[in-house]
């Protein structure tokens, strides 16, 4: 990709266990701390034994005023994440922020989610509130969001899983390029309910992310939270945070053997051909790994085949505030941002051996010298995404 058809991040918001601002979230992620609580015995009994990574913020009291109360869970963090990110862009641009701003959202919940079943189930079918009936609908957060904040431009929401939040900045670059929009919010939210919180522990992943060299099976830890980030076309150079260079997706053409890499190693070099970069100029990545043993392995073999058993010094953030689903490459891309202007990277927790320099992983922060970053997402369904990041230029000292 031309450097006239790189786009611009000029504002993060994050909203995550760890709390809701992104650079104090970014200076927790380097102390190793960790969002974690209990589940509540209360609602799933068999789960109370587990770690989940849940908002504890009061949202609503957060949003202030009335009206709040027919929102779903994953509304209301997203309509917070964005009138975070508003305020964030309004203050350092010098030029209004016209109603030409579009929405790019990962989401994706069951049909009967829980606050409506359990309406539709308790009550009489008469007395359910109509605004119910709207939280139906997988597109009411993004539609949300724009409502609130008044944006007229087009609104897109992602349902595709893990690669949600990554396909959702991709979507509104091209919506960008292609002067759709004078300005996107993209990224993705996950809530965590009953039905997620269960499924996610059926499932045999570890109950706490391990390295990509030594899975064992358990329950996966679920995580919540919600990530936007502001994209523009033609900023004033002061305003940019960093460049969104090169996105790519890859898919295994048939269910393959468990760990198969074809899809993490087609969205890489799809990533790198669009940005028109090598392997050896990423000096960071982000990885998916959340301690799943197909994804995890897949990964690292895509990893290391991409980048000849020399991958750059890399750092898994699940153990830290849990597996957002949708909103996890989104949120990853957030602190990508942060980590290229105070070059370098936070700890990896949990992992089984103090240092895995294989993959770049490390237990203590790795200072960097990167200006571009990879950012990766697995899903389960044989699917991956990545993205490239590039440095605004401005780098702090770690």
């Amino acid at each position: 990709m031309s450097t006239s058809q790189a786009v611009a991040i000029t504002g993060i918001s994050l909203l995550s266990s760890l709390g809701s601002d992104p650079r104090q979230i970014f200076e927790q992620l380097l102390q190793g701390q960790r969002g974690m609580s209990r589940f509540p015995a209360e609602d799933l009994p068999a789960l109370a034994q587990c770690d989940y990574g849940r908002v504890t913020l009061n949202l609503t009291e957060l949003l202030g005023g009335k009206g709040w109360r027919h929102f779903t869970r994953a509304g209301l963090m997203a309509c917070l994440v964005g009138r975070h990110l508003l305020a964030r862009v309004e203050t350092t641009s010098s030029a209004p922020i016209d109603e030409l701003t579009g929405i790019s959202l990962g989401y994706s919940h069951d049909i009967f989610i829980p606050s409506f079943y359990s309406a539709f189930m308790e009550k009489d079918l008469r007395l359910i509130n109509p605004p119910l009936f709207l939280n139906l609908s997988t597109n009411a957060p993004a539609s949300q969001i724009s409502i609130l904040l008044k944006f007229h431009g087009p609104i897109f929401t992602h349902t595709t899983g893990f690669t949600a939040g990554l396909e959702a900045l991709d979507t509104a670059a091209m919506m960008l390029r292609g002067g759709h929009a004078e300005r996107m919010f993209a990224g993705a939210v996950q809530e965590i309910n009953e039905e997620l919180a269960e499924s996610f522990h059926q499932v045999r992943w570890t109950n706490t992310p391990q390295t990509l060299t030594s899975p064992t099976t358990g329950g996966i830890i679920a995580g919540e939270g919600c990530a936007l980030l502001a994209l523009e076309k033609n900023p004033e150079s002061r305003n940019v945070l960093a460049w969104l260079r090169g996105f790519g997706q890859g898919f295994n053409p048939a269910p393959g053997e468990p760990g198969d890499p074809t899809a993490a190693q087609q969205a890489i070099q799809g990533a790198l051909h669009q940005s028109g970069l090598t392997p050896a100029e990423i000096g960071a990545v982000f990885l998916a790994a959340s301690g799943d043993a197909c994804l995890d392995a897949a990964e690292g073999k895509a990893l290391e085949t991409v980048f000849s058993s020399q991958v750059p010094p890399s750092v898994a953030l699940k153990g830290a505030w849990g597996e957002c689903y949708h909103a996890g490459g989104a949120m990853a891309a957030a602190m990508a941002v942060l980590a290229l202007e105070q070059q370098c990277l936070p700890p990896t927790l949990n992992l089984a051996q103090p240092e895995v320099k294989r993959l770049g992983l490390s237990s203590a922060i790795q200072k960097i010298n990167a200006r571009y970053a990879l950012i990766m997402a697995m899903d389960r369904d044989q699917k991956a995404a990545a993205l490239i990041l590039e440095a605004s230029g401005k780098r702090p000292a770690c």
